[in-house]
């Protein structure tokens, strides 16, 4: 069976909020000539990039990454940093749900799959630095950026935004030090290894959903199929290797003689079973 790599990648605003990430997963820096900052580790499974504030440059720099360290379709995706409350602060990691981008009023809503345990909370950037907190709202400048991006480049459900809260309407952000984020930041680090674990296995489990099999490449290249056949073979196949992962497909369809014959032969041998798609590898 083919072998994936993990395959994360984080997209950071500030230096001080990424360097308890970078130690944590030993990352060096990849390159820094370019428009931004990129560090990974020796596997080159998690990639981080230092965006700088603001939508455009969160924007930019998702991109940016996302060739930079040939992201494939199943990579999981994070952005973490610090955001304004107007209610209580918590020193806890908070999970985003619903993320508005304020100067147009468009709502995106991540539907992460991690995190369960995580209070959830609703997301407001804006476009520069403001102290009129929205009760029971976060407020950053690049969450809405990222995830419009992000959310293209894999799955939504593996496109997550964590926050922690920096300032309030006691606490104002000019006065929040750079240490002081990088300590709030290594403080959730376990918490934060925890979440990564769990993205990890479940990016695997989408990457091999996506992979097509051999056994389809093979048919394909040996008879013609209409799109809608692929389709049907595709499925078809993958519901064959789970049934049979170690029986030879090409040895009870080798003989047939076009792609309805295939699909066909195929059909006629799975049909008869039911595959539990949510607990089969």
């Amino acid at each position: 069976m083919r072998e994936f790599n993990k395959a994360i990648r984080w997209v950071v605003a500030l230096k001080c909020e990424a360097e308890p990430i970078i130690q944590y997963f030993k990352m060096d820096c990849y390159i820094n000539t370019g428009p931004f900052s990129v560090f990974c580790d020796r596997e080159k499974e998690h990639w981080l990039v230092l965006s700088g504030i603001g939508q455009i440059n969160s924007a930019s720099a998702t991109t940016y990454l996302s060739e930079i360290s040939d992201a494939p379709p199943w990579a999981g995706w994070i952005n973490i940093g610090i955001a304004g409350y107007g209610g209580k602060k918590l020193k806890d990691l908070l999970l985003v749900d619903e993320v508005q981008q304020f100067s147009t009023g468009h709502t995106l809503y991540p539907g992460p799959v991690i995190g369960n345990n995580l209070r959830r909370y609703s997301l407001i950037t804006v476009d520069k630095p403001s102290k009129n907190y929205k009760q029971g709202h976060l407020v950053d400048m690049e969450g809405y950026a990222f995830f419009e991006i992000a959310s293209r480049l894999s799955s939504q459900q593996l496109t997550i935004i964590l926050k922690i809260i920096s300032d309030g309407p006691d606490e104002p952000l000019e006065l929040i030090k750079p240490e002081t984020v990088t300590e709030s930041i290594s403080r959730i680090i376990n918490n934060l290894k925890t979440l990564v674990q769990e993205l990890e296995n479940i990016c695997l489990g989408e990457a091999k959903r996506l992979a097509q099999p051999k056994a389809y490449k093979k048919c394909i290249q040996t008879w013609h199929f209409t799109s809608s056949q692929k389709t049907k073979c595709l499925e078809l196949i993958r519901k064959w290797e789970s049934i049979f992962p170690s029986k030879d497909l090409f040895s009870i369809i080798s003989m047939e003689n076009d792609a309805k014959s295939v699909l066909s032969k195929i059909s006629k041998h799975t049909q008869k079973y039911e595959i539990d798609w949510i607990n089969s590898d």
